[in-house]
């Protein structure tokens, strides 16, 4: 599934001003991002990395369910 650049780079720079103090683990996603955005395409060879999104769910006693992917 393709997803747009400049979309994603919206939701993280709103997500960065609500949750400022993750900006240093995300910054490099971010940069991708923004390249990305800006140019329209990979301007990076095919080195990007992949952006993936998964779920955990907790019960109300605490355990935890991870879903993933078919694709692992």
């Amino acid at each position: 599934m393709t997803v747009d650049a400049g979309a994603l780079t919206r939701e993280l720079t709103d997500y960065l001003r609500q949750h400022p103090d993750e900006l240093g683990p995300l910054l490099p996603l971010y940069d991708a991002l923004r390249d990305h955005a800006r140019r329209e395409r990979c301007p990076h060879g095919g080195r990007c990395p992949e952006v993936r999104a998964g779920a955990l769910l907790v019960d109300e006693r605490g355990r935890a369910l991870l879903l993933r992917h078919s694709e692992g």
